[in-house]
């Protein structure tokens, strides 16, 4: 593959989103989101795009792939 993507999504988009109940509001706080920016976050230098997902359901996702892929 010759493209890259990162789906941005805000910290508690992402928590709202998560199917299991990975514990406390503490822990979410303390451990995953810090988790989160300090691995997965820094990949977002790498891909060619990067797309907000925030506010997105699956189908206006896969829209906006293939309006990158052209």
């Amino acid at each position: 593959y010759d493209r890259t993507f990162y789906f941005y999504i805000d910290d508690e988009t992402r928590s709202a989103r998560r199917d299991k109940n990975v514990g406390t509001d503490s822990y979410i706080r303390d451990v995953l989101i810090p988790m989160h920016k300090k691995y997965v976050e820094p990949t977002k230098a790498n891909a060619g795009t990067v797309i907000d997902v925030s506010g997105l359901n699956v189908d206006e996702v896969k829209a906006r792939i293939l309006s990158d892929l052209g």
